[in-house]
């Protein structure tokens, strides 16, 4: 893709494209993004009047194929986008690597007065959907489980697959053992062990395996394929402890995530075993969710340790008071605030007996600390392995 100015401007423009499977009326929805910055010279309104061309083989213009007229209202920050979507009908079918090629030709009009013109060139590429027996080779991965999924594919031309992992559906899964370094799964009559954890994983798993199948790949090398897969750095992943406990280092850092991670060790870990919840919240952020954090993470564990997360330019002990802020006086009495992130990871690890689970959350992948406005050192995986 490349782009041609007519005369300076401040504008930057670029073409994607979608398809839509309407294999009926063999149409391309072409989508084409404005991005205005610092175009403060144009009123409220501006009128955006795009044409698309077809290039002939010298790269001239040719024939219009879709024009479309649409409207920008430009505001008082730095940038605004915006999108002219077009169907062009009976696009030509070309092989994904050689495409088409299309111009996109942007005028800009406050008024009647014409105040830019730019174009962008770039390949549109379709995919012809229906196959050699006339069907159609488009399709919906779908969870049953999302109420709103259904809905969404009422009107969708193309095959809908559903999967779950509670309800009849065409990809199905049950998890028959699960522990902090996998799962053994049994889906669709199969069974298959996986290193990762949760019933969020398993549905983005059949989610995966589903939407393999449909493109034609081999059921038991897909099986093959997840259970190679490795859980990513900083979510819900697992140290374990020579003296017999498991540390859980994970980026949750809202309410819903934290409550999903710790209902998530509830259901793995032994019983009797305590959940040691080490967490904070992040400074120049939302101040509402602090109490909820706090709320949920003591709910769900047998021992709560409130520390810093990145307090950026707020005081770290004012955090922390938003935090305490939502425990009861009882609950308060149970739990350590320890404002020092490494000492609270530290007495987390010394607390720990054998078979309790640690869990560190809110950073994960970070390997960072801001403090102040200055960008610090800090890996929770580093701080948990100096205490195995």
């Amino acid at each position: 893709m490349w782009l041609v100015r007519c005369r300076p401007v401040h504008l930057a423009h670029w073409g994607t494209y979608i398809t839509t499977p309407e294999v009926s009326d063999q149409k391309a929805l072409v989508r084409n993004e404005i991005t205005i910055e610092n175009y403060k010279q144009l009123p409220v309104e501006a009128r955006l009047v795009t044409r698309f061309y077809e290039l002939g083989a010298d790269d001239v213009a040719g024939k219009c194929v879709a024009e479309k007229n649409s409207t920008v209202k430009i505001h008082a920050c730095s940038y605004e986008k915006a999108v002219v979507e077009v169907d062009i009908a009976n696009p030509k079918r070309w092989d994904i690597t050689a495409p088409a090629r299309y111009l996109a030709r942007t005028q800009v009009y406050v008024g009647d007065e014409l105040t830019d013109t730019y174009h962008t060139s770039f390949g549109i590429r379709t995919i012809d959907f229906s196959a050699s027996d006339g069907s159609v080779l488009a399709f919906v991965s779908l969870s049953i489980c999302d109420k709103n999924g259904l809905v969404m594919t009422q009107n969708c031309k193309a095959a809908v697959h559903t999967y779950s992992t509670r309800s009849l559906a065409d990809y199905k899964a049950q998890i028959l053992e699960e522990g902090f370094d996998g799962m053994m799964l049994n889906i669709n009559g199969k069974e298959v062990f996986v290193p990762l954890v949760g019933r969020f994983n398993v549905s983005n798993l059949l989610c995966i395996y589903g939407a393999a199948l449909n493109l034609g790949f081999d059921e038991l090398e897909v099986l093959r394929v997840l259970s190679t897969l490795k859980p990513v750095n900083g979510r819900f992943e697992t140290i374990h402890s020579d003296k017999g406990w498991t540390a859980i280092v994970d980026y949750a850092h809202t309410p819903d995530a934290v409550d999903n991670v710790i209902q998530t060790i509830r259901e793995i870990k032994c019983e009797g075993a305590k959940l040691i919840t080490v967490v904070g919240c992040g400074g120049n952020r939302d101040k509402g969710k602090r109490p909820m954090m706090a709320q949920i993470a003591k709910k769900g564990s047998e021992q709560l340790i409130l520390t810093s997360d990145n307090p950026r330019d707020e005081e770290p002990a004012d955090i922390l008071k938003d935090m305490t802020d939502g425990l009861t006086e009882e609950e308060l009495r149970s739990t350590l605030v320890i404002e020092d992130r490494a000492a609270a990871i530290q007495t987390a690890c010394t607390l720990a007996q054998r078979g309790d689970v640690i869990l560190v959350a809110g950073k994960g992948h970070e390997d960072y600390q801001i403090i102040k406005g200055v960008k610090y050192h800090f890996d929770d995986h580093e701080q948990v392995r100096k205490h195995l």
